[in-house]
């Protein structure tokens, strides 16, 4: 089983061989990026259903965790950390980016709020915040800004990775409280670039990690608890019709790490989770679904946008179906070729540290 980047899931490149059990971590990316294709999909139809995007929150904190249980225990320098972040993450990016420029270049206005322009197309590939030309904080390709956070989190856990394992959740922990600080008190026009409490919910998920290896997560009934806690708060915001704007990294946050917390304590039971192979290959396709399904939606949309009871449906589909065949087509050679590329211009490991 290996980790996918959010996107995001993300959605990373360890094979997680001593999280056998964990099968249910690539459930929760399955359930995650479910919400987000589902939501995009009635926002199309003008349907509302915010809370479907808390599947972003979910991924940030699957990261956290996974960045930390995968790490935690060995010699890991922070420039090969960088080097296989990159090597994971950026070129299924950069491929799902300029399919998008090239499609709106060849047909402008196909992918809404795609714009291109040579300052926002570098911008947007260098994982860079900034406005695009519409003043919107979106790189070109629109989920692309969670991956700008995602590359920002990867950069303060690398450079954390030199301080010493007993301090370094605590260390990463200050830095990004002091981010959002830094955002909300002191600059808050970069409040709205990453300089916020989405932040947190990666430190929610490190803290995650640390309880899983200690043994020290709640009960099974306690964990299923806090599952169906965490969905009854996301129902009540969907019944509301509930926009939460600013109070989004509580409001969808809050939930998700609910959630992830009662699913790992259900996990470390010895009943465990049961293994959905449908949910767990969503699951491991959730970084090509993330990238891409935004691109396939305007297709469907021209054909079965009046009739939403069609639409709907059948662009959750085509959302999926595109990319399961982009996960095990496109992206798995890709990520073959980057590690191959990687390993040739890569010093020997130590044998402790966990891939």
């Amino acid at each position: 089983m290996r980790d996918r980047a959010l996107a995001p899931a993300g959605h990373a490149c360890y094979s997680l061989t001593a999280m056998d059990r964990l099968v249910s971590i690539q459930h929760l990316r399955g359930v995650a990026i479910l919400g987000v294709v589902v939501f995009h999909a009635l926002q199309w139809a003008w349907i509302p259903f915010e809370p479907g995007q808390a599947g972003v929150e979910l991924f940030f904190a699957v990261s956290g965790f996974v960045m930390w249980h995968t790490t935690a225990g060995g010699q890991t320098r922070p420039a090969a950390f960088w080097a296989r972040r990159a090597a994971r993450v950026v070129p299924l990016y950069w491929l799902a980016t300029l399919t998008a420029l090239s499609v709106v270049l060849i047909w402008p206005g196909a992918i809404p709020n795609v714009v291109p322009g040579l300052w926002h197309v570098l911008l947007s590939l260098a994982f860079i915040p900034h406005p695009d030309p519409n003043g919107n904080p979106f790189p070109l390709l629109n989920p692309g800004w969670t991956l700008v956070y995602e590359a920002f989190f990867y950069l303060i856990f690398g450079a954390c990775l030199l301080v010493p394992e007993r301090r370094r959740a605590g260390a990463i922990t200050a830095i990004m409280a002091c981010v959002f600080l830094f955002g909300a008190v002191v600059v808050q026009r970069l409040y709205y670039y990453g300089a916020n409490a989405e932040m947190l919910i990666f430190v929610a998920g490190i803290w995650l990690a640390k309880a899983w290896r200690a043994k020290t997560l709640p009960s099974r009934g306690t964990g299923m608890f806090m599952i169906a806690i965490g969905f009854i708060v996301l129902g009540v915001l969907t019944a509301l019709v509930y926009r939460p704007q600013l109070w989004r990294p509580v409001l969808f946050g809050v939930p998700a790490v609910l959630i992830m917390l009662g699913w790992l304590a259900v996990a470390a039971d010895k009943k465990g989770i049961p293994e959905l192979p449908w949910l767990k290959r969503i699951g491991d396709a959730s970084y090509s679904i993330y990238l891409f399904h935004t691109l396939t939606a305007p297709a469907v949309a021209k054909l079965f946008l009046h009739q939403p009871w069609i639409f709907v449906p059948l662009d959750v589909a085509v959302s999926l179906g595109t990319g399961l065949v982009c996960h095990a087509l496109v992206e798995k050679p890709l990520t073959r070729w980057s590690r191959t590329l990687l390993a040739r211009h890569e010093a020997p490991r130590p044998q402790t540290e966990t891939r």
